[in-house]
């Protein structure tokens, strides 16, 4: 059980590990439920598939935040021209390796995507075909997860095949629910990301993939979410934040602050670590390492069975 999925899952052993560890936790959500609430965002037909739109402005802030197109595995699904317009579009440019000759690749994969500018306009036309191909990538985001190793011309065949009779980018209420999140986070989210910080890891691995969170911004732990419900979940939404917080069981993030960023608000939601743990434990302040120590017995049997999945998927070749 991925730590999304026992987020959401009040009785899983990370929900029940925050709640003999960290029980007084309560006040930050009242504080985060308050200023989702305060802030209802923009008016929004009926969606099925609202997760799915939430990951794709993920996904779609990750290319704005990062300095490299990530994650890499699953922009792979899409074919060649289609891969070169969303990173054009993102601000992405090809680079040329210095010392050595052209490889004369005509396939955009293959190629050093670095950002080069950040576009501006949310209602710009190419903005929104792209922000179409982050929605259509929804369509095998779980594949990508499951067949990690996968190589490129399958992943594309893939894509064509399950794209082929529509797809989530074809929608025009996911389009203009989409095209709304984003012009939010140009006229709001953008800066409170970089007022977070200059370095930039997009979608980092937690415990060797075990996890993995959305971004990390300076020292700062952010998870992109997207609700309009009157009682927006802050408490999964912690929960979640505080599982990727103690799967860094050797501190190599050096995280200092959790954060949520409400999508469709266009909020950024923070809590300093050392302030969460002073006042959500019962007693005595525990040291997150110590945290970190108890958390990985806790986990051990899902750990290790997840370790022999991961070595058991095959290679591409």
């Amino acid at each position: 059980m991925s730590i999304d999925d026992q987020a959401r899952n009040r009785w899983s052993r990370l929900s029940r590990f925050l709640d003999a560890h960290l029980s007084h936790r309560g006040y930050i959500e009242d504080a985060w439920g308050e200023l989702v609430e305060a802030a209802p965002g923009p008016e929004c037909g009926s969606l099925e598939r609202w997760d799915d739109i939430g990951r794709a402005l993920e996904l779609r802030i990750g290319l704005d935040l990062g300095q490299r197109p990530e994650p890499w595995p699953l922009l792979t699904y899409l074919p060649p021209e289609r891969y070169s317009e969303l990173l054009a579009a993102a601000g992405f440019e090809p680079r040329h390796a210095d010392g050595l000759p052209s490889s004369g690749t005509s396939d955009p994969v293959l190629l050093d995507w670095r950002a080069a500018t950040r576009p501006q306009s949310p209602d710009d036309r190419v903005e929104h075909r792209a922000l179409a191909t982050c929605l259509d990538l929804m369509e095998v985001e779980r594949q990508a997860h499951k067949r990690p190793r996968r190589a490129v011309d399958q992943r594309r065949s893939w894509f064509a095949v399950i794209t082929e009779d529509g797809s989530l980018g074809g929608d025009p209420e996911a389009r203009d629910a989409l095209g709304k999140a984003w012009a939010q986070y140009v006229e709001q989210g953008r800066a409170a990301f970089q007022a977070l910080g200059d370095h930039v890891l997009v979608a980092p691995e937690l415990a060797g993939g075990f996890g993995i969170a959305d971004f990390v911004v300076g020292h700062t732990l952010v998870d992109v979410k997207l609700t309009r419900k009157p009682k927006p979940p802050v408490d999964r939404w912690l929960r979640q934040l505080l599982g990727y917080l103690l799967l860094d069981w050797d501190n190599a993030l050096r995280l200092e602050t959790l954060a949520v960023y409400a999508g469709w608000q266009g909020r950024m939601l923070t809590c300093s670590v050392d302030q969460l743990l002073e006042a959500a434990s019962s007693g005595p302040t525990p040291s997150l390492t110590s945290l970190r120590d108890k958390f990985r017995s806790v986990l051990r049997n899902d750990f290790d069975s997840f370790t022999t999945w991961k070595h058991r998927q095959p290679h591409s070749r």
